[in-house]
């Protein structure tokens, strides 16, 4: 998992742990960057929520979690296989 995640930033909102380290071992997945983490209220849901953006050159995945938000960025060369593979994963 590490060789794929920029090395800049290594730390991980707990609720992020299982999706990074599952999207991480997908063979179409180039390179994770991790974004900023940024405190937040949720008290409307215990509900781990994430939502994937296809950008140009990355997907954002921002993971809601009920302290805070952290956004990644996910580099691929195949980007709408990747998409689909990670939006399996999320469904899950």
């Amino acid at each position: 998992m590490k060789e794929k995640i920029s090395k800049s930033h290594t730390t991980l909102i707990e609720p992020a742990e299982k999706i990074i380290k599952k999207i991480s071992k997908l063979e179409e997945v180039k390179k994770i960057t991790l974004g900023p983490i940024v405190s937040v209220k949720n008290k409307n849901s215990k509900k781990i929520r994430a939502k994937l953006k296809k950008n140009k050159t990355s997907l954002e995945l921002k993971v809601v979690g009920n302290f805070s938000v952290q956004t990644f960025y996910i580099f691929s060369e195949k980007l709408d296989l990747a998409e689909r593979e990670i939006l399996e994963i999320l469904e899950k």
